[in-house]
């Protein structure tokens, strides 16, 4: 699924790339999840899939007002 159409989804906050090429989607809400699993597979197999809640670090940096880096 194009990047273009995983930033307009509803729920996304941020997309950004990692090094090793997977696409990280902070998401407003973790129920959002179910909603994007089911649209990114809809299509299929991907390779990897998995939802985490944030860090104490990124929750810092939230509270906050820090952007993540």
């Amino acid at each position: 699924m194009p990047d273009e159409t995983l930033r307009t989804m509803p729920g996304v906050t941020n997309l950004k790339k990692t090094m090793d090429g997977l696409t990280v989607l902070d998401l407003s809400d973790p129920a959002y999840g179910h909603e994007l699993f089911e649209l990114v597979t809809k299509n299929g197999y991907i390779s990897t899939f998995s939802q985490q809640p944030p860090t104490l670090e990124e929750i810092f940096r939230l509270k906050a007002g820090v952007p993540n880096e």
